[in-house]
């Protein structure tokens, strides 16, 4: 791909020779916006159809392309969220998974799930993607389940340690504030109730 000339450059040239250095800027440009274009369409596309996309887009793409919303997919909150990534302090080079691997929900899962899942670019906030995301595949927890404290929360993990339910409480409400919390043995029914619930569905 031929390099465009700088602004200098162009200052150092004569009129036609400067309209026809612009022209040509311009041609590379739009060129460039359509390679980003197809490029952002293309990943969109195998990401509707589900299964593993083994690539990604750079940062500079999604932008050239004006997708600059990234959706993801939360996995704690199940939520799909926006990103705007112009304002995202990351090189133009960088891939868009790792720039999806730094996120974390703050609420109301708070990033205890782990990084998201890359939805779709889209031009918009609250736009759809250009195909349509495929429907999430159920997610497995393996067995047994468990109930343990952390804080002011009691969480329910799987055998191997993912979070599903977190019961938040608290046992001396701040003086003035309508708390809404459990208390810390109502939070800890809760949580063992859940962890129990695979072996009361094995019984029926």
């Amino acid at each position: 791909m031929s390099l465009r000339l700088s602004q200098r450059k162009l200052d150092l040239l004569t009129w036609p020779q400067r309209r026809a250095a612009e022209e040509r800027n311009a041609r590379i440009a739009a060129q460039n916006r359509a390679e980003a274009a197809r490029t952002v369409a293309l990943y969109n596309a195998q990401l509707a159809g589900g299964g593993e996309v083994c690539w990604t887009p750079l940062l500079s793409a999604a932008l050239l392309a004006g997708h600059p919303w990234l959706q993801v997919h939360c996995p704690g909150c199940d939520q799909v969220k926006a990103v705007d990534l112009r304002i995202v302090p990351r090189p133009a080079d960088t891939e868009l998974t790792a720039i999806a691997e730094k996120l974390r929900c703050q609420d109301p899962c708070r990033g205890r799930a782990g990084a998201p899942r890359i939805v779709a670019l889209t031009a918009a906030h609250h736009a759809a993607p250009d195909a349509a995301p495929a429907p999430l595949a159920p997610q497995t927890f393996a067995m047994p389940w468990r109930a343990e404290q952390r804080g002011e929360s009691w969480i329910v993990l799987d055998a191997l340690g993912a979070p599903l339910t977190y019961s938040y409480f608290e046992d001396r409400p701040h003086p003035g504030t309508n708390n809404r919390r459990l208390r810390g043995e109502d939070a800890q029914r809760l949580a063992e109730a859940v962890a129990r619930l695979p072996d009361l569905l094995r019984r029926r």
